[in-house]
């Protein structure tokens, strides 16, 4: 990921960004919409907006989740090659 660093990357990788709020309130939000099947935790919801997110942002978020699962259930269906390096696995904590 471009412009972020190593460290930083494993931070958005386990849904947090201490190193910039706005960007730790979308990820949060984020995290949360994909733990709970949709039904994000009202306090990421309202961090998300009080970090000045409207609700088109909001769709959008939804969108890129959307892509994301779309894209792994064809893979996970057809068996494609991946062209890109995979990532290390790592612990992640539920939000």
């Amino acid at each position: 990921m471009n412009g972020f660093s190593e460290e930083q990357i494993i931070e958005l990788r386990k849904g947090t960004a201490t190193f910039d709020s706005k960007l730790d309130a979308l990820v949060k939000f984020a995290a949360s919409v994909v733990a709970n099947k949709g039904k994000a935790a009202v306090s990421a919801k309202e961090a998300f907006f009080q970090a000045g997110y409207n609700e088109a942002n909001m769709i959008d978020v939804v969108l890129v989740i959307g892509d994301k699962i779309i894209s792994n259930y064809i893979h996970n269906l057809t068996d494609f090659a991946i062209d890109f390096p995979i990532a290390t696995p790592i612990e992640q904590e539920l939000v």
